[in-house]
């Protein structure tokens, strides 16, 4: 997974994209689950104490997921809901960018994958997805949260973006970003920006 860190000390970030129109096709695999991550889901929604971190957040729109030329890796990109319809752009591996390209576009899958699983383990528990906040961009990762009420309170739970996204695809979850995060970090030029991923 590739991403792109700020400066050390810079105040707001121009992340540039590629201006080329370059297609990008890719064809489904299967892709197998990881099993590790899910079985820590069950004892994380269990077991963790966290509660939701008060911050100051903008609704957001999934807007696609696109082929970065330059880095030759996928981005997701985010749009603000309202106001300055700021974008968010975030690299993703293609793991993750396949799963969520296929929801998007309502594509089956011949078996569930690791995000399907977490969604039917959440449901097993008796947990709700609430929302996702994309928190922060610290060093070279950006961070998100899962809000999930279960047991009669709502947790943070530590999460990948891309993670994070693909689960809120598949439960109808909103989507937030945090004030902070949106100041630094915004998109250059969004019409110029790279071909749409398209799955087949």
């Amino acid at each position: 997974v590739i991403f792109w860190a700020p400066p050390p000390g810079a105040r707001k970030v121009i992340v540039p994209i590629s201006r080329a129109r370059i297609g990008f096709r890719a064809r489904l695999r299967s892709g197998g689950v990881r099993g590790s991550r899910i079985l820590a889901l069950a004892c994380i929604l269990a077991c963790s104490g966290g509660e939701t971190p008060e911050q100051a957040t903008f609704s957001m729109r999934i807007d696609s997921v696109r082929f970065d030329p330059v880095t030759e890796s996928p981005v997701l990109l985010l749009e603000e809901d309202a106001g300055a319809k700021r974008r968010l752009p975030i690299w993703i591996g293609p793991y993750e960018a396949r799963s969520i390209a296929m929801e998007m576009e309502k594509l089956d899958s011949p078996r569930p994958n690791t995000h399907d699983l977490a969604v039917s383990i959440l449901d097993s528990l008796g947990g709700q997805l609430e929302r996702v906040v994309i928190t922060e961009l610290r060093g070279n990762t950006y961070f998100a949260i899962l809000e999930i009420a279960i047991g009669g309170r709502t947790l943070a739970v530590d999460a990948r973006p891309s993670d994070a996204i693909a689960l809120a695809l598949r439960t109808g979850t909103p989507v937030a970003a945090t004030a902070e995060l949106l100041e630094r970090v915004t998109l250059e030029d969004p019409s110029s920006s790279p071909m749409d991923v398209r799955w087949e």
